[in-house]
């Protein structure tokens, strides 16, 4: 059921990437099955898109770095973000971010992502 799905999909989110890659079939049946919303499923898929070397496409994932600078880690097409969010049922980035204390536009996002990169090479 819902609680039960939920509790494995917690436990696969923070596994490794080996789990995360044999238990997606499982949670995207999960979300199939209205056992999980599709938020979860969002989520899982950014972590590993992210984990392969690639953009994630929902932006659920953020990152703080050594001197406490937060930002949204790459995604593909930030411009339709939300459009995509709204497809699993999630939140605007704006309102996600709130909570991170950050605000969200393309150019922002742009700019953190340069910032964040000179950061990196330091």
């Amino acid at each position: 059921g819902a609680k039960g799905s939920q509790a494995i999909f917690l436990v696969i989110q923070h596994a490794d990437s080996a789990i995360q890659e044999k238990y997606l079939p499982v949670v995207r049946k999960a979300v199939d099955d209205k056992n999980l919303d599709k938020g979860a499923l969002a989520m899982l898929e950014d972590r590993i898109l992210l984990r392969r070397g690639q953009k994630q496409i929902y932006g659920t994932q953020l990152i703080t770095i050594d001197n406490g600078f937060t930002y949204v880690r790459p995604m593909i097409d930030p411009e339709h973000v939300d459009e995509r969010r709204r497809q699993m049922g999630m939140k605007p980035m704006s309102e996600y971010l709130k909570g991170y204390n950050l605000t969200w536009s393309v150019p922002a996002y742009e700019k953190a992502l340069k910032e964040a990169e000179k950061l990196l090479s330091m």
